[in-house]
């Protein structure tokens, strides 16, 4: 059983709602993409710091703030944006059924619980 933990840095996150869900996503995608490729152990975070384009501060409030803003755009009623553009690495077509599935939760107006 691999327990690595590592901090995530999202800088210059934007708070439009598409740039938001596509550079997150990206990122995501770009740190998992290298822990399973170094690894092998599924990412694990224990802490994300955030900073935002044109804001200053960083801290668990900034942070608290990005998973609010986070969470509001993912439940938006609005359609996802393409999300093509935060694929990365070799499992691009598993991003692509998930980004695929989401967009039909979402589309069907179905919620998942509590995130």
């Amino acid at each position: 059983m691999c327990i690595l933990q590592l901090c995530v840095l999202l800088a210059q996150v934007e708070r439009e709602r598409s740039v938001l869900l596509v550079q997150t996503f990206k990122q995501l995608n770009t740190q998992y993409s290298r822990r399973m490729n170094g690894t092998g152990c599924p990412l694990v975070v224990h802490r994300v710091k955030v900073t935002f384009r044109d804001e200053p501060g960083e801290g668990s409030g900034v942070a608290r703030s990005f998973y609010t803003a986070f969470s509001q755009a993912v439940l938006s009623a609005e359609r996802l944006p393409n999300l093509e553009p935060a694929l990365v690495g070799s499992k691009s077509l598993q991003y692509s059924t998930c980004a695929s599935s989401l967009r039909s939760v979402v589309a069907a107006g179905q919620r998942c619980g509590p995130l």
